[in-house]
């Protein structure tokens, strides 16, 4: 056995649409658990509830992979052979959540091996395709961070700049559908020149006769790093920080806030053995309760009881 340490990420979840359901209902209902996998980004994606009760559900997303399977070396040997898997047959992976209905929030293991937060979601809206009950609806992802900063963001009344850090900005233009945008630009530029980095700073002039950066436009730019932050790519993405103030108040600093390094991330072990012959449902499970209840506190002070 080793103990394994799995990161745990918090999100608010968004969920928009004027039929007469919740996002909760949608993740326990058979539309999306009574199904077979669906393929998302060359991964077969499904969903199990493990315990669900008036305040929480607590799930686990199953993730088969059945092409570009590594080889096994044996070390006395070293001979390199392939794993014998069937057709049928391929690795699976898991990534444990807990959602707390009343506010929204979502838990969720990050596994690179296994199925990012994004591809959940988007897991869910393939599921409901086409659905009687559960159609017409969108999912936004906001990341809780400490001290609520995503919401102080929202509540500036003046953004004076967005500061953007992006690695590989080739691999960002290939996998980023909006292009034009502040970030497709700066990402389109630095690659031309063959750079490996780029650092992008929007500005305006301080308070005054100046209005500020649009607070929209820089919502939006900051929503659609943080979906790439939270990707496959998310390696690449290496500061958001917005700056601004939050009163006209002439005495209001400067206050800087950067949606990556402020995030709430908490930890969990899980006693693994050397090889796994299930996904430690029952683990997983016990240790993403215990983890909950111990940010309870902090999730009160963020968000109010």
């Amino acid at each position: 056995m080793a103990i394994v340490t799995k990161k745990i990420e918090s999100f608010q979840i968004v969920f928009v649409t004027e039929g007469e359901y919740s996002f909760d209902k949608v993740i326990i209902s058979d539309d999306v658990v009574e199904r077979d996998a669906i393929r998302i980004k060359g991964k077969d994606v499904s969903l199990r509830i493990l315990k669900k009760n008036a305040a929480i559900i607590v799930g686990i997303v199953e993730t088969s992979r059945n092409e570009n399977i590594p080889a096994k070396k044996n070390r006395r040997n070293k001979k390199i052979s392939g794993l014998g898997l069937a057709i049928e047959e391929g690795l699976v992976y898991g990534n444990i959540f807990i959602y707390e209905r009343e506010r929204n929030i979502l838990m969720y293991e990050v596994n690179k091996f296994g199925c990012f937060v994004d591809h959940f979601l988007k897991y869910i809206q393939r599921c409901c395709k086409g659905s009687d009950e559960f159609k017409d609806f969108d999912i936004k992802l906001n990341p809780v961070l400490k001290s609520n900063e995503y919401q102080r963001m929202q509540n500036m009344t003046f953004h004076k700049s967005l500061l953007l850090e992006v690695a590989n900005p080739k691999q960002i233009i290939k996998a980023y559908r909006h292009k034009n945008d502040a970030l497709w630009n700066a990402c389109s530029s630095g690659a031309k020149l063959g750079c490996t980095k780029v650092k992008a700073l929007l500005s305006v002039d301080a308070r005054g006769n100046t209005v500020g950066l649009s607070s929209l436009s820089l919502q939006t730019i900051v929503d659609r790093a943080l979906s790439l932050f939270r990707g496959p790519l998310g390696d690449n993405i290496k500061k958001i920080q917005v700056e601004g103030y939050e009163s006209d108040s002439d005495d209001n600093k400067l206050i800087p806030i950067d949606l990556i390094a402020d995030r709430y991330i908490q930890f969990m072990e899980l006693d693994e053995p050397r090889e796994n012959t299930d996904l430690l449902e029952n683990q997983r499970t016990a240790k993403i309760l215990e983890l909950y209840e111990d940010c309870v506190d902090d999730f009160d002070s963020i968000f109010g009881k």
